[in-house]
């Protein structure tokens, strides 16, 4: 993509050149065919950036499926939570919500229940505050 703006690059430097040539020449036509030129790559430039803007999204795009599936491949289903077999560098091994996982790709780790709230599992997702299970995953 460098190079292709190192072109436009130049072509903008040409297109100037012409300017300062339509200018000696005085040609009325001249001049507005160079005009119509350094509006065209002015468009065109623009369009790269956007295309280059478009390219880096999609590129984001491509990583964050690409670790969602390899998410999908390395988890478990143990009791009722989501646990890696290989946990991901900087995760722990789990556990990890079910349902926020299931319906929105979200990895998020349950908190352990402790004192007066143990009656309502063993722990608890932060996020659609569901409880799991008992003791025993």
């Amino acid at each position: 993509m460098s190079d292709t703006l190192t072109i436009i690059g130049k072509l903008v430097q040409i297109g100037k050149t012409l300017r300062d040539v339509a200018e000696l020449v005085k040609d009325v036509q001249t001049k507005n065919l160079v005009a119509d030129l350094n509006l065209s790559l002015a468009d065109l430039k623009i369009q790269v950036a956007e295309l280059q803007e478009e390219n880096l999204s999609l590129k984001k795009r491509v990583r964050t499926l690409q670790e969602q599936d390899d998410h999908r491949e390395k988890l478990e289903l143990r009791g009722d939570a989501y646990w890696f077999s290989q946990a991901p560098v900087g995760r722990p091994a789990g556990p990890y919500c079910t349902g926020c996982f299931d319906s929105s790709e979200k990895l998020i780790l349950l908190k352990e229940l402790s004192g007066h709230f143990v009656v309502f599992g063993k722990y608890e997702c932060p996020a659609c505050k569901v409880h799991y299970g008992k003791a025993g995953y």
